[in-house]
């Protein structure tokens, strides 16, 4: 279990599968001596490494959240190509699918390099002739890649990690002495910003809440410094987030213990406090929408498996009888159980017309809509995760 310590800042209730082996409750918490906000959880990192190989949702992001996905990765490129060469080896640590390697490799990058934990991810790289290894960012790295590249990222990696210190010092074995360490991390400054669900930023993934000066520390304490320029650290993604963009490259390590001390940031600890206070109108809203529904036609179909619908159902389990079956997109989910229901594939809806289809997802609206539309059902539809479509 790892305990830093801190001020308990909210629990968060997520219930997920026995087999996940991630536990259903945690307290998210601010260190006592650095000011980081966390998810002090008791979960091990046996547990997340099964879970990203066998449940990862990432092994189907693109199908999943359609055009969304390649905008995140456009949006990336013009980003990072202000810091990486084409002629540089480029490795991207936690590379999913390989999206972001893809789209490099569309721009005429050409020693590109991924690392991922899934295997079925990993081969999706090989379709497009880019170097892929499965493993993890916690793995000894294989001799050949040792000071290999020129370039390191991690793309929306270091949020999942239970031991980020940990995670730099691998991380920095691959890249040659004068090399960038380029980060891209959520920005928990942001999370008042933006009418995200609660799930959004506190679910079974994410552990770390960084802010520019959090994850500056954290490198700091590992020999290295921001490069770049703040605004970078605080840019809105796509996707409609705030997002650390962080280029590190090695100092001195005499300079690093005579200029450097950790002083405690509690910017982090204010946004997320700011952040809780301002959710509870929303998330008593859309609970109002589901208990209308459930009172209107007695059962309803989720649309969407994913951690909206597990933190709403824990919150109010009195709901649970009330839910005939879970829809979703991903096939992983597919082949699950949540609450003793059973989740299929989409097209499921169309053999019950007669039920209210409440749609509990926080990401790509838009594609859930045309599929909706696609399907031609003219179930009632009960829309949490954005404006009334009908």
């Amino acid at each position: 279990m790892v305990v830093r310590g801190g001020q308990v800042l909210r629990h968060i209730n997520l219930n997920t599968p026995g087999k996940w082996q991630i536990p259903i409750e945690y307290d998210v918490v601010s260190c006592d001596k650095c000011g980081m906000t966390f998810a002090d959880t008791p979960v091990t990192d046996e547990a997340l490494g099964w879970y990203y190989r066998n449940c990862s949702k990432y092994e189907n992001y693109a199908q999943i959240n359609g055009e969304t996905a390649g905008k995140e990765d456009e949006f990336f490129y013009d980003v990072i190509s202000k810091y990486a060469k084409k002629n540089m080896r480029i490795l991207d640590m936690g590379c999913a699918t390989g999206g972001k390697l893809i789209t490099l490799k569309s721009h005429g990058f050409k020693n590109l390099t991924g690392i991922e934990i899934d295997t079925n991810s990993v081969l999706n790289l090989k379709k497009y002739a880019i170097e892929g290894y499965a493993a993890s960012i916690f793995d000894e790295p294989d001799k050949d890649l040792l000071e290999k590249y020129d370039f390191v990222y991690s793309s929306m990696v270091f949020e999942h990690l239970l031991y980020p210190n940990k995670a730099v010092k691998n991380l920095v074995k691959y890249l040659k002495p004068a090399g960038t360490l380029f980060l891209f991390v959520p920005n928990a400054l942001g999370f008042p910003i933006y009418d995200r669900e609660i799930p959004n930023y506190f679910n079974q993934e994410h552990i770390n809440y960084f802010t520019p000066n959090s994850i500056d520390t954290l490198m700091m304490l590992n020999g290295f410094e921001r490069y770049s320029p703040d605004a970078d650290a605080n840019m809105e993604s796509p996707s409609m987030e705030l997002t650390i963009f962080a280029a590190y490259r090695r100092v001195n390590a005499i300079r690093i213990n005579s200029e450097h001390h950790v002083i405690r940031d509690i910017s982090g600890e204010k946004a997320v406090l700011k952040y809780f206070s301002e959710i509870k109108d929303k998330e008593k809203r859309e609970l109002e929408m589901v208990r209308k529904a459930v009172d209107e036609s007695g059962q309803i179909v989720i649309w969407g498996a994913g951690s909206l619908m597990r933190h709403i159902l824990s919150e109010e389990p009195d709901i649970i009888p009330h839910v005939k079956y879970f829809v979703d997109n991903d096939s992983v989910k597919q082949r699950m159980e949540f609450f003793g229901k059973k989740v299929y594939p989409i097209n499921k809806v169309k053999e019950n017309p007669e039920v209210d289809i409440v749609i509990c997802i926080m990401i790509a609206p838009t594609t859930i809509k045309e599929q909706i539309d696609k399907l031609g059902i003219n179930n009632k539809i009960i829309n949490l995760a954005a404006e009334e479509w009908r």
